[in-house]
């Protein structure tokens, strides 16, 4: 399972592969600015997922979210 931070991580890698500048993908996103220049620049403690998720979908990505089996404990 991944963390907000490594979605967050891949997403930075995102940002700079895009070659867009951080103020277009804050418009696409609907986000302010300060919310990208975090994630751009690797200070996204605290994002939320909808944060990210608006993020991923300014850059043309998706998050996916996949049911994770667990074990049955007990005996």
């Amino acid at each position: 399972m991944q963390t907000t931070t490594e979605i967050a991580e891949r997403l930075r890698a995102e940002i700079k592969r895009s070659g867009r500048s951080l103020y277009d993908i804050t418009k696409s996103a609907g986000l302010g600015y300060a919310a990208v220049h975090r994630i751009a620049n690797g200070q996204q403690d605290g994002m939320t997922i909808a944060t990210l998720v608006r993020l991923a979908t300014a850059l043309g990505l998706s998050i996916e979210f996949r049911r994770v089996r667990q074990s049955k404990s007990g005996g």
